[in-house]
Order: structure tokens, then C-alpha cells, then sequence
């Protein structure tokens, strides 16, 4: 196989992407998709060395990495032996043990990463988080059990009380796999889910919620939530993924705010529609444009409170999703936060101008990262 032999023919940073070995299979098959054809087409501009690899691509004895990378002469795909990089993007999976084995053995003083974590604990992060008295208004109340099946009935009872719906997540999760709503209803208990389809079962009882739950989540962690009155449009769940960034010059953006839809009952908005922040409050809500430059504004200044919170409690981020809704007052609150947003409903809203400066951004954040690294040599 083709190797580099004089690295400092590179452009620099080397600027290597983290994946799932199902993703590099796609691309030997010249089958990309939306978003690494969009970080390539970036990277025209940003002019970095970018390649693509997985677990499996990393030659360990000698610290050189089988890349695959878009030749542009030959307009395809393909593979070549590059230099461990100096700037570090992980999208492969968080849970992954070889994709963490992967990061810990590249890991070094010599190469930065986009990211400082891969991935979140939702418990770790309200215990972080609630400590800051500028966020706690935005937190819903939040108990922690080890596992699903040490919840009790007076657990249950106590939390249910004082509201009628809840949220059971599990500790460790993602795209809403793992996350269940009990609402009390006149003749028992709601108890809903969504895995490709909304399933809702009818529970008589506390002991039938609790033997659903232990049955539904296993020996996983979890946590309680309770339910927050948010806006609905015809029993349609309504939330925002916000992605923030941080840009060429290391400032922080809020590239976009879209406007998730969820299917009517359904208890996350994961799987529904899409809508940009602008259109959703001025069109569907008949906001006045004051009102949505108002409301921009106070979501713009509340995400970059969270986001500047994470990175002072787990290190630099070049980017986050974060999840936040409104409630039927107006009011403001913090759902999760996301090291390796999807982007789904950014890139079914948001237009193609919006979309590209998202992905040029990773790789000037890159840049930034790579001078900031150089400085602090020379100062040394």
C-alpha cells in the first residue's frame, strides 16, 4: 500500500477523523455520505490534510494509521498510510471499547482532539452542572438509581406525586433508544417508548410501572426526570437540538437552532420533523419578528452558559448539540447535551450557505488548534 514518504509534503494540520469501520467499508465502496462529502468539500477551503479511519485501520507498532482519504484528481475514494494526526476528530461510537482503545493509544501531548469527551454521562453531567447557581433554573429535578429495579414504590410514588408525567433515561444512551415517559392517567399509568415505533402500554399500577421499567431498562443506570408542561402542537412533543461551535479564531457560535417536531404521543422528538428556528416561531407560532429576535437572543445567551459550563468541567469542545424546550410559560430548559450531535434535524432545516460554514468551521477550529499548539512550543 501507498505510503507518505516525506510527511512535510502535507498540508498541515493532519487532521484525522475517527469512524465506524462499517463508514470506511462505505467509502472503499465509494459510497459517502452527506456529511464527510461536506467536510471534504471544506476541506477545499481549509486546505488541511483530512483523512478517514477506523479502529482497525491503526498499525500500532509503528504509529502510522491506514487512511482513507477523496483523491480529487481521481474523483474516488481511497487508501494510504498517513502519520498519526495532529488534530484528533472522533465520530466513531463513545461506547465502543476498541474505539476508546483506539483514542487512548493515539492520545498525546502532540495531538489535540476536537472534542476533550466523546461522549456524556447524563448523570455526571446534571451532578456537574446543578452546582452552578446561573444553570439550576433550567434543570428539571433530577434522582439517580444504579439500576431500574431499585426503584421503589415509595421512590415512585414520591416522584409521581407532585407531577404526572416523568422521564426514566438511562444513564448511558443516545438517539432516544432508551427513554421512557410514565404519565398518570384516570385509570393507571402511561407507559411509552420509541424504537422505530411508539409503543404505549397500559399499566393498572405502581407495581406494574416498576415491573415494566426493570423489564424495559435491565441492570442499566438510570435517571428520573420530572415531566416539564412544554410546548405541544397537537400532542406533537416539541424540543431544539442547538448546535454550537467553536470557530477559526476559537469564538463561540450558535451555527443554528432547529426545531424538532415528534410524532403525536410519541415521548421524544428524535424521530419527527424538522423545522429552522426562524420559520417554526414566525410561521407555525405567528411569532412577531420581534418576538423571535427576543427569543433568539435568550436561547443564544442561555446555550453558550451550558456550553462554556461543560468545557470548564470537561475541557475544550470544538462543537456540542444541546437539547433545550420551552414550556407552555415560556420558560427555558435543559434536556442533554450531545459530544457527537447527529446533526439530522440541522441538516433537514437548515440551508446549504448555513450547513457548509457548519463543517468549514470544524476544520478552522482544527487550524486554530494546530497554532495555538505551535505557540505554545515556542514559548517553551
Amino acid at each position: 500500500m501507498e505510503s507518505i514518504s516525506d510527511t512535510s509534503t502535507l498540508s498541515k494540520p493532519i487532521v484525522g477523523v475517527l469512524t465506524s469501520s462499517r463508514n470506511i467499508r462505505r467509502l472503499q465502496q465509494q459510497k459517502t455520505n452527506d456529511k464527510y462529502s461536506l467536510l471534504t468539500k471544506a476541506n477545499k477551503v481549509a486546505n488541511t490534510t483530512l483523512y478517514f479511519f477506523c479502529y482497525k485501520d491503526i498499525i500500532y507498532h509503528n504509529k502510522t494509521i491506514v487512511g482513507t482519504y477523496y483523491d480529487e484528481e481521481m474523483k474516488k475514494w481511497k487508501r494510504m498510510i498517513f502519520p498519526v494526526p495532529d488534530i484528533l476528530y472522533n465520530r466513531g461510537s463513545r461506547s465502543s471499547y476498541n474505539v476508546m482503545k483506539a483514542v487512548t493509544s493515539l492520545h498525546s501531548d502532540e495531538m489535540k482532539v476536537i472534542n476533550s469527551v466523546a461522549g456524556f454521562s447524563k448523570w455526571d453531567v446534571y451532578k456537574r452542572l446543578v452546582k452552578n447557581k446561573k444553570l439550576q433554573p433550567f434543570l428539571p429535578l433530577t434522582k439517580f438509581f444504579s439500576n431500574a429495579s431499585d426503584i421503589s414504590k415509595e421512590d415512585f410514588k414520591k416522584i409521581i406525586k407532585e407531577k404526572r408525567r416523568i422521564y426514566v433515561k438511562a444513564v448511558q444512551g443516545s438517539r432516544g433508544k432508551k427513554v421512557v415517559r410514565v404519565e398518570k392517567i384516570r385509570n393507571g399509568y402511561c407507559f411509552s417508548h420509541f424504537n422505530n415505533q411508539l409503543t404505549s402500554v397500559h399499566a393498572k399500577n405502581k407495581k406494574e410501572v416498576l415491573t415494566l421499567l426493570k423489564d424495559f431498562f435491565g441492570s442499566r443506570s438510570v435517571i428520573v426526570q420530572e415531566g416539564i408542561d412544554l410546548l405541544e402542537l397537537d400532542e406533537q412533543f416539541i424540543d431544539m437540538r442547538a448546535e454550537l461551535q467553536r470557530n477559526g479564531q476559537g469564538e463561540l457560535e450558535v451555527v443554528a437552532i432547529p426545531v424538532r417536531v415528534g410524532q403525536k404521543s410519541s415521548p421524544i422528538s428524535t424521530h419527527g420533523d424538522s423545522f429552522t428556528f426562524e420559520d417554526f416561531y414566525k410561521i407555525i407560532l405567528s411569532y412577531s419578528e420581534e418576538e423571535v429576535v427576543e427569543l433568539r437572543k435568550k436561547l443564544d445567551d442561555v446555550l453558550k452558559l451550558f456550553y462554556k459550563a461543560l468545557e470548564k468541567e470537561y475541557g475544550p469542545f470544538g462543537e456540542l448539540g444541546i437539547d433545550i424546550a420551552l414550556d407552555k410559560d415560556g420558560n427555558i430548559w435543559y434536556i442533554e447535551c450531545n459530544a457527537q450531535s447527529a446533526k439530522k434535524s440541522f441538516l433537514s432545516a437548515y440551508d446549504n450557505e448555513t450547513i457548509e460554514r457548519s463543517f468549514q468551521n470544524i476544520l478552522e477550529y482544527a487550524k486554530y488548534l494546530y497554532r495555538e499548539k505551535k505557540k505554545k512550543i515556542q514559548t517553551l
